[in-house]
């Protein structure tokens, strides 16, 4: 990569969320990916929303333009603000965001050599292949989640069934989208699956790949510290095992089962579990632990991610709770748990499944299901020398998971449409 120059080589990316350079959230994948092109000589522009739908709140009154460096820019687009995720303020989010967009590149007065566009949401799927049309250039989606499936969690349980005629117009959106594309890459194998099936019914062969959100391994190597001098936590004992939940708090987690287990387990004193994070269940969380006067859990609500650093390093395992019919296929929490070396008790089938089996990273638990939660947390609690184990298996995959390998692959991936 080195010896090339794309220094004339514009690519357009095309995604109204994540957070952004400056906000205090971790570096989402499109930042990842603007600074690892541009350090290639690529120049690139994010188009973006000036509504962030992380923080709800706006970012900029109107259009607004942030350097990131001299070859990495990104465009804030005026867009609907919203607070409930599911409603029509968020259908109105995103037909706002498509039309500005529509709007603003009719005054542009350069034209892109490459689109890279998110799937889902579908609308945005679909206005990059509009811009693809447009500028006749090649368009990559990149697989950032499954919503037509994920959208059977908000049905009643009685018609779910119905869900594939109910978003039957999403599904058709995202057929179109994978066909009219020129590469299809995703954040997980399980996403990229549905893609490849829709591929190979209409014989299309084109360049797939998959690249991991991964971690920043250095933040884990060299973060100092060993207490987090948090409070509301006491004092460790050398017997005792603190396991961490950390991440949101919303209809998609296994949390009721995840506080039964903990009330279950109240009476062993050698057990302490922290919960972090933040969200809809975060009041049930508060009034549970109260209401059952339970002294072996803390609630720590939404820190800081260095502070989380640090509390991962006084944890011995990590507890990654979802629904059931959750269909996240490798959760970015799960990157976290495998840099700080900790063993994880997983609900999640599908892929995150499997790769914690086959790289002997942990153990799963059958969602919904409180006795399986305490079994698991037994088979790992009471067992050290499988901690250590699965501790050293953490470090070696978290090296394959290093954000500096995952990205450098990705920018070669996109690389190669030059060629």
């Amino acid at each position: 990569m080195q010896n090339r120059n794309y220094n004339e080589k514009l690519i357009w990316l095309v995604n109204p969320y994540g957070p952004i350079p400056g906000e205090s959230w971790r570096d989402y994948r499109f930042t990842l990916l603007g600074k690892e092109l541009s350090s290639k000589s690529f120049r690139v522009i994010w188009f973006t929303s000036n509504y962030s739908h992380h923080f709800k709140e706006k970012r900029s009154c109107s259009w607004k333009d942030i350097e990131i460096n001299e070859k990495f820019l990104i465009k804030l687009i005026p867009s609907y603000s919203y607070k409930k995720n599911i409603g029509f303020g968020r259908i109105l989010f995103h037909i706002t965001y498509f039309i500005n967009i529509l709007r603003e590149i009719q005054n542009s007065s350069e034209k892109p050599d490459l689109i890279i566009g998110v799937d889902s949401p579908q609308l945005i799927g679909l206005l990059a292949n509009l811009i693809k049309k447009k500028y006749s250039i090649p368009l990559i989606i990149d697989i950032f989640d499954q919503w037509p499936e994920l959208f059977k969690l908000t049905l009643p349980k009685s018609i779910r069934f119905l869900h594939p005629v109910i978003f039957a117009p999403l599904f058709y959106i995202r057929n179109l989208i994978y066909i009219s594309a020129d590469g299809i890459v995703s954040l997980c194998k399980s996403y990229l699956k549905d893609a490849l099936k829709i591929l190979n019914e209409r014989n299309k062969n084109i360049p797939t790949s998959v690249f991991y959100n991964g971690i920043d391994l250095d933040q884990f190597i060299f973060s100092s510290g060993k207490k987090t001098n948090n409070e509301k936590l006491p004092k460790k004992s050398s017997y005792m095992k603190w396991l961490i939940y950390a991440g949101s708090l919303g209809n998609n987690y296994d949390i009721k089962t995840l506080l039964n287990a903990i009330k279950d387990l109240e009476k062993r004193n050698n057990l302490f579990f922290i919960i972090a994070g933040s969200g809809p269940f975060k009041e049930y969380l508060e009034r549970f632990i109260f209401e059952n006067k339970l002294e072996n859990v803390r609630f720590l609500g939404k820190i800081p991610h260095d502070a989380l650093i640090l509390l991962y390093k006084n944890c011995d395992l990590a507890l990654s709770c979802y629904d059931e019919l959750s269909n996240v296929g490798m959760p970015d929490k799960s990157y976290d748990y495998i840099s700080a070396g900790l063993p994880i008790i997983n609900s999640l089938s599908g892929e995150f499944s499997k790769f914690i089996i086959d790289n002997q990273l942990g153990v799963n638990y059958q969602a919904g299901n409180i006795k399986s939660l305490i079994s698991s947390i037994d088979r790992l609690s009471t067992n050290d020398n499988l901690i250590n184990i699965m501790k050293k298996n953490c470090k070696k995959i978290a090296v394959k998971l290093d954000r500096k390998v995952q990205y450098s692959d990705y920018a070669n991936y996109i690389a190669d449409f030059f060629n």
